[in-house]
């Protein structure tokens, strides 16, 4: 088909492998230059077994699988700090947790002093309060880790663990 002198179908052909192309490149680099490292360092880090890149309303989010670790603000910053460096520092960073209906309970026992805690500031008083849910719960082992931007909650049974990331700004935003 000729228009004016031009072959349109060899157009439309090289514009469609232009563009296959342009995209083909683009997924490469993303999961063959960027991911896969990525997803080596992540792996690298003390309780992270896995991540998964989800597309939520036009923004990413990464959910780090977790697996039994010691000390949740320690892994997850460095998680974090590993995902920055491939995406922007808007990207969402969260933790998946292997939870029981054990778990279930104390968390929500625990929630209230752990938001009390950051509305209040009282840190000391939420880490008594904690070990005292803990204590109504045979096995269950509670740790909660502040710092200047986040409470990190962790209770563990188990093979089951609760991780949960709080933001510790006004509102307290679960981060993960």
């Amino acid at each position: 088909m000729k228009f004016n002198g031009l072959n349109l179908t060899k157009i439309v052909v090289v514009l469609l492998l232009c563009l296959a192309l342009l995209f083909g490149g683009q997924y490469i680099y993303r999961h063959i230059v960027l991911d896969k490292p990525m997803g080596e360092e992540l792996t690298a880090v003390e309780g992270v077994k896995d991540y998964r890149v989800v597309s939520a309303g036009g923004e990413k989010e990464i959910v780090l699988i977790m697996s039994p670790l010691n000390n949740l603000q320690e892994s997850f910053l460095k998680a974090q700090e590993i995902v920055y460096k491939v995406y922007s520092d808007q990207t969402r960073v969260k933790v998946s947790d292997n939870t029981n209906d054990i778990l279930q309970e104390v968390w929500y026992q625990s929630q209230f002093t752990v938001y009390e805690g950051i509305y209040s500031g009282h840190f000391v008083d939420m880490k008594h309060q904690l070990n005292d849910i803990a204590a109504q719960y045979s096995k269950v082992q509670i740790r909660a880790y502040v710092d200047n931007e986040r409470v990190y909650f962790q209770a563990v049974v188990g093979e089951h663990f609760l991780y949960r990331v709080i933001n510790r700004e006004y509102g307290g935003d679960p981060v993960a």
